[in-house]
């Protein structure tokens, strides 16, 4: 896709935070570094002449020590101790734990087949999302919200299929949030040596 005439310009820091909304196109070219916690993309734009196409360019990265450390330690996550804290006939103030992470799982499974309509936006409300998403099958912008409930509709656009919410996890026992799911669904803990979001690179018309 490139030639001599051709020039890479290399990411900067500044421009990190310009990866979940691209720059509009320009003769002189751009670029974006994001780095995720076991690898990391960097996405190249070329400056090229007129009509030229833009090149990509994405290389995983494992750090040495992030490979030797799993997702997730079963011994800590089956442990009781701290969970059986708060068995009390009245209540305990719940204490969050000091390590944190995000994923998103499904929620009000009881409305699935159901309409949505007045009733499940009062269910809904249970959840205090920060912001609801409503579409047929729950596509939408490759972004993250704390707290946002997604609300994915069969092809007739009124019934639910399923409801997801992105939420903050409590991550004793996992190095991050996708750990927690790796355990739920009995997955090896070994760290993954791919990509986290392969929908989005292929949105993006990246080839792994």
């Amino acid at each position: 896709m490139t030639d001599k005439d051709d020039k890479i310009v290399p990411a900067t820091k500044a421009e990190t935070t310009r990866f979940g909304n691209m720059p509009d196109l320009k003769p002189k070219v751009e670029g974006a570094r994001v780095n995720f916690p076991d690898f990391e993309i960097e996405v190249t734009k070329i400056e090229a002449k007129p009509r030229k196409l833009i090149g990509w360019s994405v290389h995983e990265v494992t750090p040495e020590e992030n490979a030797k450390t799993p997702d997730y330690d079963a011994d800590i996550l089956e442990d009781t101790t701290e969970a059986d804290t708060y068995r009390h006939r009245h209540h305990k103030h719940y204490e969050a734990p000091g390590q944190r992470g995000y994923t998103s799982h499904p929620v009000l499974q009881q409305l699935n087949g159901r309409p949505w309509d007045q009733f499940a936006l009062n269910m809904v409300h249970t959840l205090r999302p920060s912001y609801i998403r409503v579409s047929i099958g729950g596509g939408g912008t490759l972004d993250a919200v704390r707290w946002r409930v997604t609300v994915a509709l069969e092809e007739d656009d009124r019934t639910i299929k399923e409801i997801t919410q992105e939420v903050e996890v409590g991550c004793v026992g996992a190095k991050h949030g996708h750990g927690l799911y790796k355990y739920e669904i009995g997955e090896s803990p070994r760290p993954a040596m791919g990509y986290y979001n392969p929908k989005g690179l292929e949105r993006l018309k990246i080839k792994r």
